[in-house]
């Protein structure tokens, strides 16, 4: 029998300390290894893993300045760095239940306590590499995203009697949630239910319930979910959405603080946590949360100015407008590289200054703030376009803001949870039909636009459907649906008449325009893999 090695593999050690990196180096020398790269820190981390795909990452929890090891897998998974087949491992000398609950939330293959031995550095590389080459045509279905190929897979997996019997299982229940097969996908975990009881099969029956609308049945079942596991975390994010839906936003609110208090370390979570606050009126909580966003977005690929604007306005609201001041500024520094602080900060700037008595200021930074929405509408993501619509409403500023809202939808037309948020800002100011009929009338207007450039790329006639999209991404550049359309146009183009680099550069500018949307992720990152290939045919020839 051949010796177990690491030869040939490629790998990636991230850690603040040279010794420690020469340490886990050496001990994967004795196994094989020769193809070992080093990061010093979470950002040249992310430069190695840009420049080529690792298949084992042994990252340092703690790196000192920057990133820390769970922003590093976040930002790996977040950009596509991190291949299906891939095996990451976080190091840590740190046990605290904040930092364990976030680094699982962000569900790395495996940890290593230290100080780390190389007996039980080669026993976890082995059983994680042995899983990984059994499960390795999954993987490859994954990167795909060929999910029917995946379930497919599970059940050849499951039906040739496998240890990961219960992993594929719930792999399967993820699939069919993914491809909408909801009656497929509830028949699944209930079997799985009848044999075993098991949280993962009993969250997947919430999440069916949930996208079925049966909203009271869904929030039951997490209830059920969270007194089986209380550190589920993800079920206390489902039930405050249930909620929501349902219209009890402080019930939301109260179940998104229960998920902060398991696990604090989520900027997302801490983010939604404002938002509903803010719905609330609860701006104690707002400013908390915010505060939390920022201590945990400090290096974080996921962080944004208008967590910032958002500090500021909760402090306007509890009578701090002059620490908002200082909030802004802290938001014009630490964020002085994003092309959205401008904007941002003169949206936040007016209610500052709007609630410090100065109507003059507060009115030109208003008109500044417009000004560069309409010249760059690309900065007008939902968060901004909300505090800006909010702003415009609360200024007597009603035909802005309904300009400000139509853009929104235009933008936004597929995502409930922007429509919704901004719906409640309509009723909030006591202009709930006329927000209701904007947002209904826009998105069918958006609707018809996009079934019109999809019925030319149906028909074949790719040049037209290039024309048509890029046109439609002029008007509303920060449609994600737009933009992966007239990227997918473009490659389609290039598959039959031959890429070029004036092709595929045009197209991820379109990808890149979408990147921040989670709707469509899948759908981006197969688009960004066949510009990656058609990248290196140019290359090639």
């Amino acid at each position: 029998m051949a010796l177990w090695s690491l030869k040939g593999r490629t790998i990636l050690v991230v850690d603040d300390f040279p010794e420690m990196r020469s340490m886990l180096r050496s001990m994967l020398a004795m196994y094989g290894a020769d193809a070992i790269e080093q990061a010093r820190n979470g950002e040249e981390a992310i430069e190695k893993m840009q420049a080529r795909p690792f298949e084992i990452v042994l990252c340092d929890y703690n790196l000192g300045e920057g990133k820390d090891g769970q922003q590093v897998l976040e930002e790996a998974k977040h950009r596509d760095l991190l291949p299906y087949d891939s095996t990451f491992v976080m190091v840590t000398a740190e046990n605290t239940s904040e930092m364990v609950m976030g680094a699982l939330e962000d569900q790395p293959d495996a940890y290593l306590s230290k100080p780390v031995t190389k007996t039980v550095l080669q026993a976890r590389l082995k059983k994680l590499l042995d899983k990984k080459a059994q499960m390795a045509p999954v993987a490859k279905a994954l990167a795909r995203h060929d999910y029917n190929q995946v379930i497919a897979l599970c059940d050849r997996f499951i039906e040739q009697g496998t240890k990961f019997r219960y992993e594929l299982l719930k792999l399967k229940t993820d699939m069919l949630l993914n491809i909408g097969e909801f009656d497929q996908a509830e028949a699944l975990v209930t079997r799985v239910l009848d044999d075993r009881e098991l949280p993962w099969a009993r969250m997947g029956l919430g999440r069916v319930r949930f996208h079925r609308q049966d909203y009271e049945e869904a929030i039951a079942t997490f209830d059920a979910v969270i007194e089986q596991q209380r550190n589920f975390v993800a079920a206390y994010d489902w039930r405050a959405r249930a909620l929501e839906r349902k219209g009890d936003v402080a019930a939301a609110q109260e179940s998104l603080q229960q998920a902060v208090s398991v696990s604090p370390k989520s900027l997302q979570r801490q983010r939604a946590l404002a938002d509903i606050a803010d719905s609330n009126q609860d701006y104690a909580t707002t400013e908390k949360a915010r505060r939390q966003a920022l201590r945990v977005g400090r290096g974080s690929v996921l962080r944004q100015p208008t967590d910032y604007s958002g500090l500021a306005r909760a402090l306007v609201k509890q009578g701090s407008a002059k620490e908002g001041l200082k909030v802004l500024d802290q938001l014009r520094h630490e964020c002085r590289e994003d092309p959205r602080t401008g904007l941002v900060a003169a949206v936040a700037e007016s209610g500052v200054q709007q609630a410090l008595g100065n109507a003059a200021q507060a009115a030109a930074a208003l008109e500044s703030a417009l000004e560069l929405a309409a010249g760059q509408p690309e900065l007008l993501t939902d968060a901004v376009g909300n505090e800006l619509v909010q702003t415009c409403l609360e200024q007597g500023r009603t035909e802005q803001a309904h300009e400000v809202a139509r853009s929104l939808v235009k933008n936004n037309h597929d995502d409930e949870d922007v429509l919704n948020r901004l719906s409640m800002i309509y009723r909030e100011a006591g202009l709930a039909e006329a927000g209701d009929d904007l947002i209904r009338s826009t998105r069918e207007e958006v609707v018809e636009l996009n079934n019109e450039g999809v019925a030319l790329v149906n028909a074949g006639r790719i040049e037209e459907s290039i024309d048509f999209f890029s046109n439609a991404v002029e008007v509303m550049p920060n449609n994600a649906v737009f933009n992966l359309n007239a990227a997918h146009s473009l490659i389609l183009f290039m598959k039959h008449s031959g890429p070029s680099r004036e092709h595929l550069t045009r197209a991820l500018d379109y990808i890149r325009a979408a990147e921040g949307d989670e709707i469509h992720r899948d759908w981006r990152n197969d688009l960004m893999r066949a510009c990656r290939s058609m990248a290196g045919a140019i290359q090639n020839g």
